[in-house]
């Protein structure tokens, strides 16, 4: 195990590797991570200093400020987590490649290894190593061209997480987008209560005998250039996270609940149907509970078994 562990570690792409931390070398990817982190401090900014919520709107606040905390915990664990990855192992070191196929045999592994319906399995899958970084394959497994390693379950490689969304991180992926959705809709229903609120105040203020004086946060902030200006930015980034968003996370619900990645759409690989409630608790843990909303590792055979070897894995 620990030499599966060294040889594997040593063939990933990283830029940075410090403790359960990985950061892949890809500048594109750096530069998407950096951007949505600065799209969600933006988020923030304008939900607590610009359009703060009124004492009496105190539970929205708490429910933005706690999907927003989420999300990016969410993120972090999806971006610097190890997705997966197969050791690399020579093809001229039989012993080896042996001793590592026999530790890496889990309960999913030899689950995987019976899903996959013969009539429909691609010529890779039959392959013991991989052509491009000789790691002894299990089943399902990929290789990314970007991390330069095989991933177990890799559905694709996401430069807005720099990682691949794959065995060990799909489930932070996926609660990434739910609250990052969540994100945007309350931030968008705050900033559009504000709006409401100066403009029932202004028609109030014109149409009054006695021009009852506006709340000051509008004529300070609202009814100025800069407050127009960020409103306006702050109900365009709202409305691109949540289409975005959204047209990704039915992506992954799709493919969750058939268990097929994208890779095995586009190469036709067709692993055996199993019931759709089974193939959530595949991604999200065995048993239902309050942790599957929580950005922490599902309680699956392949996580626990991984973390009692590994001590990456600890939370």
């Amino acid at each position: 195990v620990e030499l599966e562990r060294r040889s594997g570690m040593a063939r990933r792409h990283l830029l940075l590797k410090a403790g359960p931390i990985e950061v892949v070398d890809d500048a594109t990817g750096l530069t998407c991570v950096t951007f949505t982190y600065l799209l969600l401090a933006f988020a923030y900014y304008m939900a607590t200093s610009i359009f703060t919520p009124s004492d009496a709107d105190r539970t929205v606040r708490q429910v933005f400020l706690a999907a927003l905390t989420l999300a990016i915990i969410s993120h972090a664990r999806a971006a610097f987590s190890d997705p997966g990855c197969v050791s690399a192992l020579p093809r001229n070191n039989p012993t080896a490649a042996a001793a590592a196929g026999t530790a890496g045999q889990d309960a999913d592994s030899m689950e995987d290894q019976a899903d996959f319906d013969p009539a429909g399995e691609d010529e890779e899958q039959g392959e013991l190593h991989c052509a491009h970084c000789d790691a002894t394959k299990p089943p399902r497994a990929h290789h990314c061209r970007v991390c330069r390693a095989c991933v177990r379950h890799m559905d694709h490689h996401c430069m807005w997480i720099n990682n691949c969304v794959a065995q060990q991180t799909r489930k932070f992926f996926v609660l990434f987008l739910i609250y990052t959705f969540l994100v945007a809709v309350v931030g968008f229903g705050i900033v559009m209560r504000k709006l409401n609120y100066c403009l029932r105040q202004k028609v109030r203020h014109n149409s009054s005998h006695f021009k009852i004086a506006p709340d000051p946060w509008c004529t300070e902030v609202m009814w100025t250039t800069s407050g127009s200006l960020y409103a306006s930015l702050s109900c365009l980034v709202a409305l691109l996270f949540g289409v975005f968003t959204v047209i990704m996370l039915l992506d992954q619900m799709q493919s969750l609940v058939r268990d097929r990645t994208a890779i095995e759409d586009l190469k036709d690989v067709r692993p055996r149907t199993k019931p759709t409630f089974n193939n959530v608790k595949k991604v999200f843990g065995r048993h239902p509970s309050l942790l599957w909303i929580l950005p922490v590792y599902p309680s699956t055979a392949y996580n626990l078994s991984s973390r009692k070897s590994d001590s990456r894995f600890e939370l």
